[in-house]
């Protein structure tokens, strides 16, 4: 993931030479051209529960999330990045073009009564995470002032470099289900009893794809008392990075309704999925492959000339400094445990539920081993993120096609070593959202209506955690 970090190869001769108002030697800096679209989408579906379906007839469903895009607006872009756009000569604004949308999810669903029960199938886009950016830098000019490039002990040095930074970047990260399914209903008992098996396909994937273009090229002088030389550097620098990662993996669900009372076991699994993940990339020698940050030496007034000069068959050849990322490693990808309890406060209209969740939804991928040419740096492949959801409880009625959903669950993410970030931030004073257990807690709050006799039309509404728009058909035969 450090190529990402080229996104700010430039911060270096900011940080070396700049102030908080102006930039030595920096002549020219336009403002980059920064576009990027977020897509997210959660499907609900997949928690609906297996005991809820019709003995009497056979009913088909198709849903799908309306993708509907929400931009960010200029101004409020602009009072983002306002600290940023000083470091920008041509007076411009830094007002990136933000895009987020919901993820077009779509949910099958069929069930249909036989062999004593009912036997259902569903296929569910269950979550999709998608981002694109494109990150362009214009030619920008470097060239240090005489105050900063003072005389050496070998002669006197100039500089003109001139630059510029190309970023395409892709990410998508999704899991998608397959459900078989059989309810039995067990009669002759003094109370109802609903028995039922669930048999789940997971399919998950992780895909992402970019490269950096990076171009630098210009003319150094160096004047001697034997005469002068010109070295003329030349970087034309393609950096990609491409992998993708997916597992197929079954697991069961377990329900059981006795009188209004019932209960719903969701195994999750543990689980390796093979892939691939390459970033080659390569950076000017005089900056540094791991920081991205500009050698020191170019930034003192005392050594800058020697430097130069002792790295002139360096810049004469655009030597570079060369990192190879590659990994074959099974991505670790663990799905957790779910176990809910509940009780229908309304015999099939109104539902009461609690829902433990043991274990996170969590990545991780490491590689410490090397192996290649000795131009390339050793490098180590670190990447873990979880996800903590846990305590959901939720409220779910249904009354003459008009249902609604309220709730709250426990929510927290880690990366790496910073674990449980969010609330990390609420206990340093940063925030006052309330928590429970391990995390912030999240409301859920949707509502919907079904019109309709045999053919019906469906509409739903999510306004929390996360606002989206679904609609689709239900088809009763």
């Amino acid at each position: 993931m450090k190529l990402i970090l080229l996104f700010i190869f430039f911060a270096g001769v900011l940080i070396s030479h700049g102030n908080e108002t102006e930039i030595d030697g920096l002549d020219f800096l336009p403002t980059p051209d920064v576009s990027a679209e977020f897509s997210i989408g959660i499907n609900y579906d997949f928690l609906r529960t297996p005991l809820a379906h019709s003995f009497e007839r056979s009913r088909g469903f198709w849903g799908v999330n309306i993708p509907i895009p929400l931009k960010m607006s200029d101004e409020m872009m602009s009072d983002l990045t306002s600290p940023i756009s000083k470091y920008f000569t041509d007076g411009e604004l830094f007002v990136p073009d933000v895009v987020v949308r919901q993820f077009a999810n779509t949910s099958i669903m069929v069930e249909v009564p036989m062999l004593g029960g009912v036997c259902s199938f569903s296929n569910i886009d269950m979550l999709n995470i998608k981002y694109g950016n494109r990150f362009s830098l214009p030619s920008s000019i470097y060239s240090p002032p005489d105050t900063l490039l003072a005389s050496g002990d070998e002669g006197d040095v100039s500089m003109l470099l001139r630059s510029s930074l190309e970023v395409p970047l892709g990410f998508s990260l999704g899991w998608e289900t397959t459900t078989f399914g059989y309810l039995y209903h067990v009669e002759n008992l003094p109370q109802d009893l609903f028995l039922s098996l669930n048999l789940t396909r997971h399919h998950t994937y992780f895909d992402v794809t970019g490269n950096v273009n990076i171009n630098v090229a210009g003319n150094i002088s160096i004047e001697e008392d034997g005469g002068g030389i010109t070295l003329s550097p030349d970087y034309q620098l393609n950096n990609n990075i491409n992998g993708y990662y997916s597992l197929d993996r079954w697991s069961p669900t377990l329900a059981a309704q006795f009188w209004r009372f019932f209960t719903i076991a969701r195994f999750g699994f543990s689980d390796e999925a093979e892939g691939h993940l390459d970033a080659d990339y390569s950076v000017p020698f005089f900056v540094d492959e791991e920081t991205f940050q500009f050698s020191d030496s170019l930034g003192d007034p005392d050594l800058v000339a020697d430097y130069v000069f002792n790295n002139r068959d360096d810049f004469n050849r655009s030597r570079t400094r060369d990192v190879r990322l590659s990994t074959t490693n099974d991505l670790l990808w663990e799905m957790p445990h779910g176990f809910t309890f509940g009780f229908e406060v309304i015999p099939e209209k109104l539902r009461l539920s609690y829902t433990k969740v043991v274990n996170d939804v969590h990545l991780s991928l490491f590689d410490d081993t090397y192996s290649g040419d000795h131009d390339f740096v050793n490098d180590t492949i670190d990447f873990r993120v979880s996800a903590h959801v846990d305590h959901m409880i939720n409220l779910k009625g249904d009354f003459g096609g008009i249902n609604f959903t309220l709730g709250v669950f426990s929510f927290d993410v880690t990366y790496n070593d910073d674990e449980y970030i969010i609330r990390s931030i609420i206990d340093e004073g940063r925030s006052s959202l309330p928590t429970f257990g391990d995390g912030t807690l999240i409301p859920v709050l949707n509502g919907g209506a079904v019109v309709g006799q045999e053919f019906q039309l469906m509409g739903e509404l999510n306004l929390l955690p996360i606002p989206s728009i679904k609609t689709g058909v239900v088809y009763n035969f």
